[in-house]
This record gives C-alpha cells, sequence and structure tokens, in this order.
C-alpha cells in the first residue's frame, strides 16, 4: 500500500512539473454560424431642444438655458429632417446715436439646433432670410443688419460636422448659415452661436456679459424712440448648398 501511494505521488509530480508539455488542445466536433439582423428607418419624431453647451443633456422646461428666451419651447418639427430650436436674439435698450453702432446680443447661450436622421448622408442647408426691423408704428430701422459669427458645431455623437457659416442677415436677403455636405450633418447638431468659453456649468441667470458673436448693426441717424422687432424665416433645405439647383 505504501508502495502503490509512492508511485500515484510521483506520476502527480511529473505532471505538474511538465505540465505544459503534456496539455492537449481540444479537438473541434461540431460546429455553425450563427447570423445576426437590424434593420433601421427614418426617423419621423420631433426633437426637443438639448443644452447647447453639452448636447447629451436635454433642456429642462423649468430651467431654461437662456434666461433671456425663457418660453421659447423649439420647434416641434418632426422628423427625418428637421429645424429643432433657434433663439430668438435680444439685443436690449440703447440711447440714440448719431454713428454707426454695433449691439451684443443679450442671450449668452444662443443657439440653432438641427436633425438628420434620414440615413442618406445626403447632406443639407440652413438658410435664413430676415424681414425689416419694424416698430409698431410701422417705422423701418433702415440698413441694419444681424452678423452671425462662425458658430461652433457639437454634437453627442461621432458624425462628420457640418460647416456653420459667418455671415450677416441683411433684410429680404437669404444667407446661408450652416451647410452640411454630402456625409456631413448627420444626427442631431447644435451650432453655438456664443463663446466657447461659456460652458454648462454656468448658471443661467449668472452675469456673463453680451454675446459679441451676434450683432445688431444699426446705421447712425436711423433709430427713433421705440422698439423695433423683426422675423426670420429659417429655411432648412434636403439639398446640399453645392449641388442646389442655380436660382
Amino acid at each position: 500500500m505504501n508502495t502503490k501511494v509512492l508511485l500515484a505521488s510521483g506520476t502527480i509530480l511529473a505532471v505538474l512539473a511538465g505540465g505544459a508539455a503534456v496539455q492537449a488542445s481540444a479537438a473541434e466536433v461540431s460546429a455553425t454560424t450563427s447570423h445576426n439582423l437590424v434593420t433601421f428607418i427614418a426617423g419621423d419624431d420631433s426633437t426637443g431642444p438639448v443644452d447647447p453647451t453639452d448636447p447629451t443633456h436635454p433642456v429642462d422646461p423649468e430651467e431654461p438655458v437662456d434666461p433671456e428666451d425663457p418660453e421659447n419651447p423649439g420647434t416641434g418639427n418632426k422628423g427625418p429632417l428637421s429645424l429643432d430650436y433657434v433663439t430668438n436674439f435680444k439685443f436690449g435698450t440703447h440711447k440714440i446715436s448719431g454713428q454707426n453702432q454695433s449691439y451684443a446680443a443679450k442671450n449668452v447661450k444662443s443657439y440653432i439646433q438641427l436633425s438628420d436622421t434620414r440615413g442618406t448622408s445626403a447632406g443639407w442647408t440652413l438658410k435664413a432670410t430676415p424681414g425689416e426691423f419694424k416698430s409698431a408704428a410701422g417705422d423701418v430701422l433702415k440698413g441694419a443688419t444681424v452678423s452671425l459669427g462662425k458658430g461652433n458645431m457639437i454634437t453627442a455623437g461621432d458624425a462628420k460636422a457640418p460647416e456653420a457659416v459667418a455671415t450677416a442677415l441683411t433684410a429680404g436677403e437669404s444667407s446661408t448659415v450652416i451647410k452640411a455636405a454630402k456625409g456631413t450633418g448627420e444626427g442631431t447638431w447644435v451650432d453655438q452661436l456664443f463663446d466657447k468659453s461659456v460652458t454648462r456649468d454656468d448658471a443661467p441667470k449668472e452675469d456673463l456679459g453680451a454675446n459679441e458673436v451676434v450683432k445688431l448693426n444699426v446705421v447712425g441717424g436711423t433709430a427713433k424712440a421705440t422698439s423695433y422687432t423683426s422675423d426670420v424665416k429659417w429655411s432648412l433645405e434636403d439639398t446640399p448648398m453645392d449641388d442646389a439647383p442655380e436660382a
């Protein structure tokens, strides 16, 4: 009995010492291939406003990101290609001047939001056509324009970015604001029309100063002691600007 035990122990030691050499690979005795499938269709829902500093966060209606435009719920437009949100620019109150003046917007987090869920990579173009600045009495603020600096395009996804365009919005004239070439602009995009140093952590009511990216340009001696408003028609076209037919 003692001899058998010693022999067995010796066998175990031999296997442990040379384990790497005696391991045998498993033989495949049966195999098959499975198949996975997923199908996507164009989206047709509306996309609510997102935080313009961090588009992974939707806007809380109880805590608007823009205290100058707190009751702006977004457009409610449905997809698959939709203009979701545009800031209503506010330029404040100023003394009349005989010199040309530029007034920065009071909206410190002004932005434009668009969504493309067509799944075609076809591209698109956003244009804006403003009307004249008019008073309630019908007086026109002649020659006034709104300058939009080159915005910063951000998204929560990983698609290729469309191109923001710096432009001056002139009454009655159509101007390109954002252009998405083929293969760009898919998903939800925010055009940040404000200083990129402004972050989500900046409280909405905190005094961040005026927004120099958006300005109202007024010709000297044209303003009267009244308020002026202007409507802007925004048009999202499903054709990239380079492919659009000539007028």
